[in-house]
């Protein structure tokens, strides 16, 4: 299947989930583990889009990648930023868990 990504929508809401959630790209950029220029300069230039380890931490703070990709909310996905935060905590978790099974039975 090819999906033709709007980079620049995507860094677009990238940058209103920040400044929503953290008041300022500073701080979401720290938030993330990332240098605010850096982070300025690949992510919310729309000159590359996030890669897995930072789309982990975006769920963990509570981003909901089907917005942040296509502009359109999950159905059926509560807009409690808590409820959203808890869901997303719970995904990484089960996958940490089917990666230490697939480890073990290694």
């Amino acid at each position: 299947m090819d999906i033709n990504l709007d980079k620049v929508g995507v860094s677009e809401r990238l940058k209103d989930f920040g400044i929503q959630k953290f008041g300022s790209i500073s701080k979401f950029a720290r938030e993330l583990d990332a240098s605010p220029s850096s982070f300025q300069g690949t992510y919310l230039s729309g000159r590359s889009l996030p890669g897995a380890p930072l789309l982990a931490k975006l769920l963990l703070l509570g981003c909901d990648l089907h917005w942040l990709f296509f502009g359109v909310k999950q159905e059926n996905r509560s807009d409690d930023p808590e409820l959203m935060e808890l869901r997303n905590k719970n995904a990484i978790l089960e996958l940490k868990i089917k990666n230490v099974i697939k480890a073990v039975e290694e």
